[in-house]
């Protein structure tokens, strides 16, 4: 299986930061980020087998069908592995009735390579606040201006009040949103 893996320890929590790194290289309990839906019962499989303790399905590129199967299997997984199962899936009522709650700039989340990004593992890195390789975590805070993430995640509620179907992939907006205006610019 090959993905990312968010580990939690107290050293990133401190900071209110995750430490995101390749699964091939996880050495610990953790939590498993999948998000592809092609094999979501094999993938959380593997990951519980590594250790992961907390599973985090972040869809992408599904349509509304496969976010409903997906919904089932989120279930599944929650119940045979006793695992804590996170589906970043919401409804278009939820967005409608909660934007404010869409339209934040955490979690921070530490990429493999030390970069550290703005809500999840994969945004563009037009977002960044830079890397631990060249500061310290509260300096890269510090000196950073999270409007441009604001008006990422205004277009990605844009987007995704715009899509039809009962369930919608927040993340998966996200994520195209950062790449459209990485494109843009």
């Amino acid at each position: 299986m090959s993905g990312m893996l968010e580990v939690r320890s107290p050293r990133w929590q401190s900071a209110g930061a995750s430490l995101v790194v390749p699964v091939e290289s996880y050495a610990g309990a953790g939590i498993a980020e999948i998000r592809s839906l092609t094999d979501v019962m094999g993938s959380a499989a593997h990951a519980v087998g590594a250790g992961a303790r907390r599973i985090r399905v972040f869809p992408v590129g599904a349509d509304a069908v496969d976010l409903i199967r997906a919904s089932v299997f989120v279930r599944r997984i929650a119940e045979e592995y006793a695992v804590d199962v996170e589906f970043s899936v919401t409804t278009r009522a939820a967005l409608l009735t909660r934007q404010e709650s869409f339209l934040r700039t955490s979690p921070l989340v530490v990429e493999a390579d030390g970069t550290v990004v703005p809500l999840c593992a994969g945004i563009s890195r037009r977002y960044a606040l830079g890397s631990l390789a060249d500061s310290p975590l509260s300096d890269l805070v510090a000196a950073w201006d999270p409007e441009p993430v604001l008006e990422l995640c205004r277009a990605a509620w844009r987007r995704a009040v715009e899509q039809p179907g009962p369930l919608i992939s927040w993340h998966d907006h996200l994520l195209q949103a950062s790449t459209e205006a990485e494109i843009a610019c």
